[in-house]
This record gives C-alpha cells, structure tokens and sequence, in this order.
C-alpha cells in the first residue's frame, strides 16, 4: 500500500503510468532525487491519501497532501481519494497542470482565486459532479487550455472572468454549457 524510494539513491524518472492501476495504493514518499513528474505515473490510483516528498528534494513539495512544484506555483497531482475541498490548496497555486482533477468524483463546486493564470489540458475532465465554476475578480490573465473542463456532465455555471485570454479547443465539449 506504500511506495518509498531507499534515501540517497539514483536519480529518479518515472515514465507514463509506472504505477498505474494500483488500486490498494494508499502512500506516496517521493525522494530527494526525483526531478521530473508526470501526473499519469499514478493514473487510476484512487487509493492514494498521502504523499510525502523529501524535504531535500529541490523540485516538488507537497500541501494538504498534494504534490506542488516547490515553489507551490503549479499543482500537479491532487489524490482522489481526498475530499475535493479546492479552497485547501496552496495560496501560492497559480497553474493547475494537466489532468490533476481529472475523473474526480469529489470535486463539486471550484472557486479560482485571482492569482490562477492557467487551466491545463484536460486538468478538470468527467469531474462529472461539479456544477459550477467560478473565478475571483481582479486577476491578471486566464489560460484555459483544450478539454480544460470537458465531459463536466453537470456543470450548469461558470462566470468567465473579464481577464480570460485564452480558452482552449473543446474546453467545455460534453457539458450541459454547449
């Protein structure tokens, strides 16, 4: 239930779906030696309730149980096994990556705060329980990338912020919105 990585070891780099499909796996412990990080490596581990990076590692840190690069400016993996309460992320969160909410049942309502700049690709796809979406006045640009909220069967409300500039190919496709 518990992947960890022997301290002081090799540099570590994961390819797509390593650990894919490992449903009794409940814990991550990243190491000091781990660079790079796709979100697919635990793709389909609905499990996963808790990720630990080495404090050393200079690359990745982690927030209410959820990986950030280590400046907290960009999520890139949120568990779905957590509770899907969005307003316990980071405040320094200013990118959502690709797929990081992905297929999460959890996620019911997202609120944006002012500093978030970015949607990534797919990052809130077949959430098929949230209905609305909304943004903090005030920001400075908005990026939505393609399929950003795509197959969001019940997405009834979104408020696009004045400050959006960009929004992505089938950003919205399969939703009540198109």
């Amino acid at each position: 239930t518990k992947v960890t990585f022997a301290p002081n070891g090799q540099q570590v780099t994961f390819g797509s779906n390593v650990f894919a499909e490992c449903k009794k796996l409940t814990t991550i412990d990243l190491p000091a030696t781990i660079s790079y990080f796709d979100g697919t490596v635990f793709a389909g581990c609905d499990a996963i309730n808790t990720i630990i990076v080495d404090e050393k590692n200079e690359h990745f840190a982690t927030f209410n149980d959820a990986l950030y690069t280590k400046d907290y400016s960009e999520i890139l993996y949120y568990p779905k096994a957590l509770d899907g309460d969005l307003t316990k992320l980071h405040e320094n969160l200013q990118k959502i990556g690709n797929t990081v909410f992905q297929d999460n049942p959890n996620i019911k309502k997202v609120h944006f705060s002012k500093n978030i700049v970015s949607i990534g690709a797919y990052a809130f796809e077949n959430c098929y329980n949230m209905t609305a979406i909304t943004f903090e006045a005030g920001g400075t640009g908005m990026y939505i990338a393609n399929n950003a909220f795509a197959s969001c069967d019940v997405l009834k409300t979104i408020e696009l912020p004045a400050y959006t500039t960009y929004i992505g190919a089938s950003a919205f496709e399969g939703t009540p919105l198109t």
